[in-house]
């Protein structure tokens, strides 16, 4: 049962290194700019999609559309 634990804190450090890319890129990140940088790092984009559903509900994005993403204020600066 320690699996889920791990599996859980791996989810959530995914989250925040996705957090991190998208502010080291001036807060926002287009849809050109997803498929080109996210790939490197390993993101799908159904992991990324899953991520980024939970930051809405927790109010770290501000514009999300098919052109791409922008952080809130929060989720700009944490």
């Amino acid at each position: 049962m320690a699996a889920a634990p791990q599996a859980l804190l791996a989810v959530e450090g995914r989250s925040a290194e996705l957090l991190e890319l998208i502010r080291a890129n001036g807060c926002k990140m287009s849809a050109t700019e997803a498929d080109e940088i996210l790939p490197k790092h390993g993101y799908t984009m159904d992991e990324t999609r899953d991520i980024v559903r939970e930051w809405s509900a927790e109010g770290l994005i501000k514009l999300r559309d098919f052109q791409g993403i922008e952080l809130s204020e929060k989720g700009c600066n944490g």
